[in-house]
């Protein structure tokens, strides 16, 4: 059964990535393989649950980077670079990698930037039906909200809710 889950990953990667339903497969078939006991690649789990649900509020795997976030919009120091580590996904990028690379699966799409972009593109697109409701920490809720200005590149608008204070990006 794993193996024909590797074939069916195989066949979908060496396709070019053009729809949401494409990313969603991947995934899926990702965390299938990681059930079958790969414990090492928490990030990438934690993403794939992400797309796969409507809602998050497991975030260990994420807690810090959560936590640097909360603590700069606390501040009153909105640090950009803090936000991006989260929604930039290289964490995630590496570790879809090195599991692909492990299995002797294709992993070209996460290599080139091209490829790599358009793939966190429609990424993206699936998380905007997904809230995080992390439990440990301050931020309460957070989402990304997607909004084409005058048919021109996608503009991600952040949310995050910290206790009772709303913080948007």
């Amino acid at each position: 059964m794993e193996e024909a889950i590797k074939e069916k990953l195989r066949n979908a990667l060496t396709e070019p990535i053009e729809k949401e339903c494409q990313v969603l497969y991947i995934l899926a078939e990702i965390r299938k393989l990681l059930d079958w006991g790969k414990k090492e690649f928490p990030v990438l789990r934690f993403y794939s649950n992400w797309a796969l649900h409507i809602e998050i509020e497991k975030t260990g795997a994420v807690n810090g980077i959560l936590k640097k976030i909360e603590e700069t919009i606390r501040k009153g120091k909105y640090e950009i670079e803090t936000v991006l580590n989260f929604i930039d996904f290289e964490e995630f990028r590496k570790e879809i990698k090195k599991f692909l690379e492990d299995l002797n699966l294709p992993y070209d799409l996460f290599t080139s930037y091209k490829n790599w972009g358009n793939f966190r593109r429609l990424f993206v697109d699936i998380l905007t039906d997904c809230s995080l409701k992390p439990k440990h920490g301050g931020i309460e809720y957070f989402s990304f909200r997607i909004r084409i200005v005058l048919r021109r590149p996608i503009h991600i608008n952040l949310l995050f809710l910290i206790s009772t204070m709303i913080y948007r990006s």
